[in-house]
């Protein structure tokens, strides 16, 4: 949760840190297929694992989020992110920080899915918007934003009904 200081806005934060816990609900899956990053839409699949949502996933399948760890990162190239195999934690309910690809998010504003299908539209992106081209986005009906995005794009959304 943001603050003032001396005139000015504090960032929120980083994509996958838990905000408002009093609420929350976080559970352990393991991993499954490629990494996924801190913030991340994760889906949960038939073998009870867990996936970054890919194109070509249903966005009824988002269960919550990754949520930020403290973690030492296997390797030197980029920032950490739990990878196949490893234990995740996944925010079922409560809210997160999240980053936004796109669109102005506002305190309880639809959180969109990028699908991955448009020109340039990264699958799993959250946008503040629905695209006007049909198939592009998928509104997370159990999911709303819960502040406007920072300087840096990152919001917090919360996750208002558990998906299981």
């Amino acid at each position: 949760m943001s603050g003032f200081v001396i005139g000015k806005q504090l960032g929120k934060g980083f994509a996958g840190n838990v905000s408002r816990s009093q609420d929350t609900v976080i559970a352990c899956f393991a991993a499954k297929g490629a990494e996924i990053p801190f913030g991340a839409p994760v889906i949960l699949n038939a073998d009870g694992t867990v996936s970054r949502y890919s194109k070509g996933d249903s966005a009824a399948k988002v269960i919550g989020f990754a949520v930020r760890e403290v973690k030492q990162a296997k390797d030197d190239g980029g920032e950490a992110a739990y990878k196949a195999g490893e234990p995740v934690d996944v925010l079922l309910r409560g809210s997160v920080c999240v980053k936004v690809a796109a669109g102005t998010a506002a305190p309880g504003g639809a959180v969109y899915l990028r699908t991955g299908t448009g020109t340039g539209h990264t699958a799993g992106d959250l946008v503040a918007s629905a695209s006007t081209t049909s198939g592009e986005t998928a509104q997370l009906s159990h999911v709303v934003f819960a502040s406007a995005a920072d300087s840096d794009g990152i919001a917090e959304a919360t996750v208002v009904t558990r998906a299981i």
